[in-house]
């Protein structure tokens, strides 16, 4: 008896979500990739050069565009990772190095972004995929300075018996307690595209995941509790 075509199975439901985000994601890249190319020649006034109250509505468009754009990618990546096709390399990683990329990005994708790190950060490590857990850090700080509308992040380490905890807080440094039990980052944030989701599912491959931290009416935290 020969075994099923693997097309042929149902979908499970995991399954079906990964194969709707993967469609979603690639349909999703064409008339991205138009509109970068329209919008970017507009902007270098390759046909005329545009007056400044125009060229400010075309860079706000490239803004949104490149949002979308990072929402296709950020689908693509969770239907691999649903799908088991996205390889982990994983190594001890300082904590130092973790947050310096972090920072990194976050200026490279924001120069006014001011990524805060604690002079007194620890050495200690954890074995993860340092770029998939940079990413997801990443999404994290970008998250929670949107919550607090501030441009400042900082990010530390807090080390206990049990756990090292990676801490992400806007403006400034949290002083909420850490616990495991509490709730998780909810990923359907209005205003964070999928990156939320991204994260998650990078997380999840780790065994790990987000917890937002109860603070300040005017902060917002999230941490991530590695297993020592």
């Amino acid at each position: 008896m020969t075994a099923p075509d693997e097309d042929a199975r149902p979908d499970t439901s995991s399954t079906a979500q990964a194969r709707l985000l993967a469609f979603i994601a690639h349909e999703l890249r064409t008339p991205v990739t138009v509109a970068v190319g329209t919008l970017s020649m507009l902007e270098s006034g390759r046909f005329d050069p545009l007056p400044p109250p125009q060229l400010h509505v075309v860079e706000m468009a490239m803004r949104s565009v490149a949002g979308v754009r990072a929402m296709a990618d950020d689908m693509s990546l969770v239907a691999r990772v649903a799908r088991g096709e996205w390889p982990l390399h994983a190594s001890a990683v300082a904590f130092d190095d973790i947050i310096a990329d972090v920072a990194a990005s976050l200026h490279e994708s924001n120069p006014g972004t001011t990524p805060g790190i604690p002079s007194d950060a620890s050495s200690a490590t954890a074995v993860v995929d340092r770029g998939a857990m940079v990413r997801a850090v990443t999404a994290l700080a970008t998250f929670v300075m949107r919550e607090a509308s501030a441009s400042a992040v900082t990010l530390r380490i807090v080390r206990e018996p049990a756990h090292d905890w990676l801490v992400v807080s806007s403006p400034g440094p949290a002083t909420a307690p850490l616990a495991l039990d509490l709730a998780d980052v909810d990923p359907s944030t209005s205003g964070n595209g999928f990156a939320l989701h991204a994260a998650a599912a990078l997380l999840a491959l780790h065994g790990l995941r987000a917890v937002r931290l109860d603070t300040a009416p005017d902060t917002a935290a999230a941490a991530i509790a590695f297993p020592r």
